[in-house]
């Protein structure tokens, strides 16, 4: 199976749980043997 290169967590608004959602899903995923590399960009 051939997986993503980006993903993107997008909500609705602010203070939707974007942040921890994207967190959760990173350790996971390194747990699982990804390699993960989060950025978070700024306004």
């Amino acid at each position: 199976m051939k997986m993503a290169k980006a993903i993107m967590f997008l909500g609705t608004g602010s203070d939707v749980g974007k942040s921890i959602a994207a967190t959760a899903f990173c350790r996971i995923s390194k747990r699982r043997g990804f390699r993960v590399a989060p950025f978070k960009a700024q306004n």
